[in-house]
């Protein structure tokens, strides 16, 4: 069991839509991908902001013989988007492997509209709608649960609960733990290879080695970032936590996506 392959994400390279700040829980383990939470009315994507987004990514993806294409739709909770079913038609045509973080806790406004165009779902440790479940059962997805020092006393009754279901699980060691943590992390992860052998698969979730030159010198503490970032203003990053972001209005898509794309190249293909 390699848990810890810093190498994991080297050759990817990830359209990642924020589509909104807003969130319906204050989930303790959640990194709300870098953004501050609302004060006030959460900040929701414009739709033409993630047509431009999808469309430019997987046109350069093409170009440059990338055939792992990527999108991770988050937020803040994407389920209490307005028009999330747009957005995810618009990612799943493009055409890109869709990823959906959800707490699904928000699914029921949207359950009948794209379920089989999702080809991963993150719902996090709540136990979730019986029709949520049936609905990842269809698609063959995978239940992304992340471990925490907050939830290690219970997370065998929630892997017990969505394997019963026959779903595919896949653990993650919270990304503010530190490193004492992860002797118990991977006990649990083994102890569950044990009930449920063929649902149950992790991986890394820190530090990754292979950023990028954008990442040289860099002392904030986040994931890999091998990604075009779009926040739920429209504007565009390399890095969520960089200074200095771009209003839609301004976006060049086709410079923003192969400038993220350049400046995330591994030392050694750059050269």
């Amino acid at each position: 069991m390699n848990i810890y392959d810093k190498q994991i994400h080297r050759d990817e390279f990830r359209l990642r839509l924020l589509v909104t700040d807003g969130c319906n829980t204050n989930c303790f383990s959640c990194l709300n991908d870098f953004q501050e939470k609302p004060s006030g009315s959460p900040q929701f994507m414009d739709s033409l902001t993630a047509h431009m987004a999808a469309s430019t990514y997987v046109e350069f993806c093409s170009n440059m013989g990338i055939n792992k294409r990527l999108i991770t739709l988050s937020g803040g909770e994407p389920g209490l988007h307005p028009n999330l079913r747009d957005i995810v038609l618009t990612c799943h045509g493009a055409p890109s492997r869709v990823t959906l973080n959800t707490n699904g806790l928000a699914y029921k406004s949207f359950r009948q509209t794209y379920h089989s165009m999702v080809d991963n779902w993150h719902v996090g440790t709540n136990r979730i709608d019986l029709d949520l479940i049936e609905d990842l059962r269809r698609t063959n997805a995978t239940v992304q649960i992340v471990v925490t020092k907050h939830n290690q006393n219970i997370i065998d009754h929630v892997i017990g609960y969505y394997a019963d279901y026959n779903l595919l699980i896949k653990l993650f060691m919270d990304f503010n733990e530190d490193e004492s943590f992860r002797d118990q992390f991977k006990n649990i992860v083994e102890n569950a290879e044990l009930d449920y052998p063929t649902q149950i698969s992790t991986r890394f979730t820190g530090v990754q080695e292979n950023r990028g030159k954008l990442c040289d010198d860099c002392t904030k503490k986040c994931i890999t970032l091998k990604a075009l970032w779009v926040m739920p203003t429209g504007e565009v990053k390399a890095c969520p936590q960089a200074e200095g972001t771009f209003p839609e209005t301004k976006v060049e898509w086709e410079q923003a996506v192969k400038d993220a794309y350049e400046n995330h190249l591994v030392k050694e293909d750059s050269k």
